[in-house]
Order: C-alpha cells, then sequence, then structure tokens
C-alpha cells in the first residue's frame, strides 16, 4: 500500500480537529449546564457558609432561574441555604420551581443552623415552608440541624391556623431527610377541659396527588396534629418509604387516606420511633390518636403496606385513643387494606400504650373491615396485667377483618385479641407465640365493642386448635427487648422465609434469621449468644534481655 503524500500530516490535522472538537463540545457542555452550587441567605449578603453566587429567597422562588443555564438551578445543583428565613405569617418560604433528573437531583441543603420560620406557614391546601408541586427528583436535605419551624401557632399563641412544614402534590423521585421540622401546631390538649379544634389541619410534611418514589427519613418530626400527611382521593401513590424517623406530639404520627379507588403500592413504614399523644388527647371530638393509620372514604383503596422494625414507646392517653397501628379505619369494601406488620415493639411498661385507660378503644394493632392483616414476631409489652385494653383488635362488620398471628410476643396484658365480630371465623391462624404473665377469662374474646361471643382463657383458646405450639415461660428479654439465655423465645417461631417477605427475614437489628426449616426466635428480635471467649491478660509488661 503506497502512502498519499502529504498522508501523516493530514492524520495529525484530523486529530487536532478531533481534540479541538471534543474540547469545544465540553464547553458547550459546561456553558449550557446548571450551576453547581447556588448560596441563598435571607437578604443576598455572605453567611456562614454561603460567601460566593450569593442571592435571595426570591430567586430561588423565580421560575426564570430554574432551567439549564449556566446560573440557573437545575439537575445537579446544590441549593445551600444560610441563616435564619423569617417568612410574613400565612405565606410559603422556598417553592420549587423546577426538576433535577433521574440520579442527578437538585439538592436543597441546609447548611449548619439554617431555619425556615414563620409565625405560620401556609396551610396543607398548597403551601408550607417548602413547596414541591408538579416537578420532580428534589432532595430536601436538613444537614447536620437544618430546621422548619412556625413560631406563633398554636393553643395558648397568637395564631391558631392550618400550617404545613413541607408540602409535596404530584412529584416522581423526592427525598425529604434530616430535617426537623417542629411547632407547626401547639396544642394543648392535655385537659379535659380542652376546646381547641384549630390544629386539625396541620401536618410536618403534606402529601397530596399522584406521587412515585418518595423517601421521608432521618427526620424529627414534632408538634402537630399529622406528622406525616397522604391524601390519596382517587391517585396512585407508588414506592413511597417512611424510615428512620423521631415522630413525637401529634393526633397521627403517620396518616394514609385515600378513597375514589385510590391505588398505593410499595410503601414500607420501618425504623421508625413513634411516641407522645399527650397534647391531642382533647377535645376527642375532633381529634383521635393513633400512630399509624390507614383510612378511607368510598371507593375502597387499596393498601398494601409492609410496617416493621418501628418502635412504640409511652401512653397514649385517654381522650379518643384507637391503636398505635390502625389499618383500613372507615373500610367499606373488599381487597382494601393487605398489611403485613413484623418486628415492631410495642411497649407500654411505663404505663399506657393505649391500655392504661381501662378502655377496649385502645390496642396495639388494630384492623377494620375489609382488611387481611399479617402480624409477625412482634414484641408487645403491657403495662401489668390489670390493666385493660386488648393488644389485637379485630373489628370486622359487613366484611371481615382477617388476622394471621405468629411468632409474636406477649407480656403483662389481660388481652391478646379481641374481635367486634366472630373471633373464631376472624383469626385465619394464630400459632407459635409466647404468652407471659397474662391474667383472666378474657385474653381471646368476640366481646369487644359491639361484640356479644364468647371469651376464651388461653387454654380454652388452644382447645379450639389455635395456638397449640405455643408457650407461656418467662422470654427473658433484656432492657432492649432482646432474648437472652434460657428465653422461652428462643427456636420457638415458625420459619416465615418461604413467604418471601425480604425484611422479615431479618430482625429489627437486622440480624439475619435462619433460612431453610431452622426455627425462628419469637417476637422482633433474634437470640444473640454472647461470646464465652476470655478476656486478654492485663497488666503485662516486656522485659527486654
Amino acid at each position: 500500500m503506497q502512502l498519499v503524500p502529504g498522508g501523516k500530516r493530514m492524520i495529525a490535522v484530523r486529530k487536532l480537529l478531533l481534540i479541538i472538537g471534543f474540547i469545544s463540545m465540553v464547553s458547550a457542555v459546561s456553558a449550557f449546564g446548571s450551576a453547581p452550587d447556588i448560596y441563598i441567605t435571607p437578604n443576598g449578603s455572605a453567611s456562614g457558609n454561603c460567601t460566593t453566587n450569593v442571592q435571595t429567597p426570591t430567586f430561588f422562588n423565580n421560575a426564570a432561574n430554574w432551567g439549564s443555564g449556566a446560573s440557573q438551578i437545575g439537575p445537579g445543583t446544590t441549593v445551600h441555604l444560610c441563616g435564619t428565613f423569617t417568612f410574613p405569617a400565612g405565606s410559603s418560604g422556598l417553592t420549587v420551581q423546577g426538576s433535577g433528573a433521574n440520579g442527578n437531583p437538585v439538592i436543597v441543603l441546609f447548611e449548619s443552623g439554617a431555619i425556615l420560620q414563620a409565625p405560620y406557614f401556609a396551610g396543607t391546601i398548597s403551601g408550607g415552608a417548602i413547596v414541591i408541586n408538579g416537578f420532580s427528583y428534589i432532595t430536601v436535605d436538613g444537614g447536620a440541624n437544618g430546621i422548619i419551624q412556625n413560631t406563633a401557632n398554636g393553643t395558648s399563641l397568637a395564631n391558631h391556623q392550618a400550617s404545613a412544614g413541607i408540602f409535596l402534590r404530584n412529584t416522581t423521585g423526592i427525598t425529604v431527610q434530616n430535617i426537623k421540622i417542629q411547632h407547626i401546631y401547639d396544642n394543648g390538649g392535655a385537659s379535659s377541659s380542652a376546646s381547641d379544634g384549630n390544629g386539625q389541619a396541620t401536618a410536618d410534611i403534606e402529601l397530596e396527588g399522584n406521587n412515585t418514589s418518595l423517601v421521608i427519613n432521618n427526620n424529627n418530626l414534632l408538634h402537630a396534629r399529622m406528622g406525616v400527611n397522604l391524601i390519596g382521593g382517587g391517585t396512585t401513590q407508588n414506592g413511597l418509604t417512611i424510615s428512620n424517623n423521631t415522630i413525637n406530639d401529634h393526633a397521627w404520627h403517620i396518616s394514609l387516606g385515600g378513597d375514589g379507588g385510590s391505588t398505593f403500592t410499595n410503601f414500607k413504614i420501618y425504623g421508625n420511633t413513634i411516641t407522645n399523644f399527650l397534647d391531642w388527647q382533647f377535645p376527642p371530638s375532633i381529634y383521635h390518636q393513633d400512630g399509624i393509620i390507614t383510612y378511607t372514604g368510598a371507593g375502597a383503596p387499596t393498601y398494601t403496606p409492609q410496617i416493621y422494625n418501628n418502635y412504640f414507646p409511652g401512653n397514649m392517653g385517654c381522650g379518643s385513643p384507637t391503636a398505635f397501628i390502625s389499618v383500613g379505619y372507615g373500610g367499606v369494601g373488599p381487597g382494601q387494606d393487605n398489611a403485613s406488620i413484623f418486628n415492631n415493639v410495642f411497649d407500654a411498661s411505663g404505663g399506657g400504650a393505649g391500655l392504661s385507660c381501662s378502655s377496649p378503644g385502645q390496642a396495639a394493632i388494630w384492623t377494620f373491615p375489609s382488611t387481611a392483616t399479617a402480624i409477625y414476631n412482634n414484641t408487645f409489652i403491657g403495662p401489668e396485667p390489670s390493666y385493660g385494653g386488648v393488644a389485637i383488635v379485630l373489628q370486622s362488620g359487613s366484611t371481615q377483618a382477617t388476622a394471621t398471628i405468629k411468632n409474636n410476643v406477649f407480656i403483662n396484658m389481660n388481652g391478646v385479641i379481641g374481635d367486634y365480630g366472630v373471633l373464631t371465623s376472624d383469626v385465619t391462624a394464630c400459632d407459635l407465640n409466647i404468652y407471659y404473665n397474662l391474667t383472666g377469662s378474657n385474653l381471646f374474646s368476640s366481646n369487644v365493642g359491639i361484640g356479644s361471643g364468647p371469651s376464651y382463657t388461653l387454654a380454652a383458646w388452644q382447645g379450639l386448635g389455635f395456638d397449640t405450639h405455643s408457650a407461656t415461660g418467662d422470654p427473658k428479654l433484656d432492657a432492649n427487648y432482646k432474648p437472652q439465655t434460657g428465653s422461652t423465645a428462643i427456636g420457638a417461631a415458625r420459619n416465615l422465609t418461604s413467604l418471601s417477605i425480604a425484611a422479615l427475614n431479618s430482625d429489627k437489628a437486622g440480624v439475619v434469621r435462619p433460612g431453610g426449616t431452622t426455627m425462628w426466635d419469637a417476637g422482633a428480635y433474634e437470640y444473640v449468644a454472647v461470646s464465652s471467649s476470655p478476656s486478654p491478660p492485663t497488666g503485662l509488661a516486656a522485659a527486654v534481655q
């Protein structure tokens, strides 16, 4: 093959042109890509870590500043918030005006000490401190100590208004994490004489419309009627995760509501601590106390939530409590709610868990008509057997509420399962549980609420074919609810690997349960043996010869 004269020079020129073209493409992408960082302070002046490219909230709230331009907010941009932002009463704070991209979100980051506050932010219909309406792929990150708060909204304060901390509607790929949202409404309902009902439409995080792939993780939510509130209304909700939050001082800590044929799929609620209902006890005609509640109106929405690894300590109070977990409230049709509830700890040992008021309207788990609930490997601890209340209530009506109850630990109670209907028909299966320090003849009863059927002792209940493999010995739980050496819970539970519920195959602490046919331990935790290896010697000294 013969080279064309000047061929080497031509090849070199072509290479140079390719390199120049590539550099031009990179420069074009850089020129038209979104800004990597935008800094927002209350007045646009430098503050804290916000010292360059500093803007005011007006910049954030202007749609013209969102897009793919080099100075705009878009995919990959981090918006840094510095300082204390005080907004007018009844307003919204920061309103998102565009979307990020899948895998490349817009991040709204609270720098250290950043606060968004108002006497009260706009209400749950359309506003809040942060509003995301119709946009997607946004991460709101509280950083080390970011705060959203109302400063004057509550029973004894200047304002008594509907309000929300964060408002989301018609979104995909939103993450809300690491934020403290507080004082959205400070209710004064601890006394039976309380009459304030103005906090009803208040929520820390309000979700509306059609939403997909929402993550609400590691937040601290305090002081509102609802912690996380979802209004379905004939919409589709797919992939909601509410995890590892501390949710304190609410009437409904997590509420998932829908009607008109709403569909809720891939719901996971896990790792949360849910506590303190006492400021929302009264007036009971307005406020009902629930930890997690799924409810419906007409149209029979379908729920399939997994509720696991949560911790429910304390007292639900004496106003109008229902349960730490209420599934299917207001159920009107078949197939409404098929919840899997496992690895949770319900601890009333401090004097409550909804059991201390001697009312059958209080329970750890309450299932309503049209539900089929699986209750596995939970730990239930009552204050003492002399208190009233029932750990699990099945409220059948025109349609059944059925339950499968296996591998649980029940301690210090005088009511295990109560039913508004026919208990022996509504309990699909009940076995391999641990019952310790239970008293009375109404442990298993069809005589709850409007029911009028028979009640059973444990022995009579077992005579009907239930709990034939269950035990009554001491489960020997430590202060962290874990079984110790000699516990009756060890090896006492059915291996449920075949159910293919991935999270159930580990305990509340993440310890993997045995596979195959090996028996599991009952309750929320697997037994972990303490190593008996000798301690290393101490006090030795080396001598140099």
